[in-house]
């Protein structure tokens, strides 16, 4: 969109999905937008990322998520407050140069469903050198009561995870 933030609004609010470490040739196009309530964008980006090394691809901080360790480092100590219900979607199409497997795959499968949020995550193998990396975050309830603390840690731990997720890439 712009590049003007408001400084009063915390940053992870404004992280483009672009932003990834040894990326280029970034390309960013609105596809639709809803400005008014619930004031709904989605984008089209492409990029060209360069492997850390042959065999892993680093998704480390691929994932704006606005909930996590390190915006909620310690447990409540009372009833949590999300600041609104919410739905975060990422689909990554990722196409490797030659064919390949990525080998854990199985690892970044995540299915959590509960009253408070739904947490959705896999890699689907399209061809021989292609893939979706999905992940969908629902917020469904602002407050997660004190008794309930456990499901936020699951999520927080889910959510670390796949924000700290390496794929293991093994040529053919």
């Amino acid at each position: 969109m712009n590049e003007h933030t408001d400084s009063t609004i915390a940053p992870f609010y404004f992280k483009k999905c672009t932003e990834k470490p040894n990326a280029s040739a970034v390309k960013i196009k609105l596809s639709s937008s809803i400005s008014d309530f619930p004031f709904r964008y989605t984008f089209n980006c492409s990029e060209k990322i360069s492997l850390a090394s042959n065999e892993t691809l680093n998704l480390q901080n691929w994932f704006s998520f606005i909930i996590s360790k390190q915006t909620l480092p310690k447990l409540s100590t009372h009833d949590y407050y999300f600041y609104f219900d919410f739905t975060d979607s990422y689909n990554f199409l990722l196409d490797f140069d030659t064919s390949g497997n990525i080998t854990n795959s199985a690892d970044f499968k995540n299915n959590i469903n509960n009253d408070f949020f739904d947490l959705e995550s896999e890699i689907i193998k399209n061809t021989k050198s292609n893939y979706l990396l999905k992940v969908k975050l629902v917020v469904k309830e602002r407050k997660i009561t004190l008794d309930k603390m456990q499901l936020l840690t699951e999520l927080l731990n889910a959510l670390e995870a796949l924000n700290n997720f390496s794929l293991m890439v093994k040529k053919v």
